[in-house]
């Protein structure tokens, strides 16, 4: 059997969280050759994202949470998961229900295939106001150009990384991090 970790990051997220845990129980449901956790760090919240995460994780020893001292950056709070990982795999993903756990059976289908870094491409976002999906465009093809196509366009940070590419992302201690130039530099086969 696998072990699979998946690490997600929560700001303010107290709406989202038991919908998240519910859909990610869910899915894994139907994946028996895996074992799982969850690891959620609170990252910063002002609201009852902690209790939330406390309150679950009493009640489902596969989630795992961590509270950090203050707010830091989506990258930041990654990383720390990638710090406690352990599994022979881990998927990154948000707690705000934009990265749809249902894509998950997916991820792991192309791990199975050998696969040790599964990006997840972002098609369409019609909730993000125009300027902002306008400036990512604009950010991917620059970041595109400037690494030589090392850095594929509109690609998120829900993403599956084998334990290979996960052990030699966190052996990278930049303190700017951004995990997703990090994936592209390490290399691997990815898809």
């Amino acid at each position: 059997m696998k072990k699979l970790d998946i690490i997600t990051s929560a700001f303010n997220e107290e709406e989202c969280l038991p919908e998240l845990f519910l859909r990610i129980a869910n899915v894994m449901l139907a994946e028996v050759d895996y074992s799982w956790r969850i690891i959620v760090f609170d990252n910063g919240s002002t609201d009852n994202t902690w209790p939330i995460i406390q309150k679950y994780s009493t009640l489902n020893p596969q989630i795992v949470g961590y509270r950090m001292s203050r707010n830091f950056s989506l990258d930041s709070a990654l990383t720390s998961g990638l710090d406690r990982a352990d599994g022979d795999v881990c998927i990154l993903m948000t707690s705000d229900l934009q990265d749809p756990p249902e894509i998950i059976p997916a991820l792991l289908r192309e791990f199975e295939r050998g696969y040790e870094q599964v990006l997840v491409k972002v098609i369409k976002r019609e909730e993000v106001p125009f300027m902002r999906r306008m400036l990512s465009k604009v950010f991917y093809r620059s970041a595109k150009w400037m690494s030589d196509g090392m850095l594929p366009e509109m690609v998120s940070d829900f993403r599956l990384l084998s334990k290979n590419a996960y052990e030699s992302i966190r052996q990278m201690r930049e303190s700017h991090r951004f995990l997703r130039g990090l994936g592209a530099w390490i290399g691997f086969r990815t898809t």
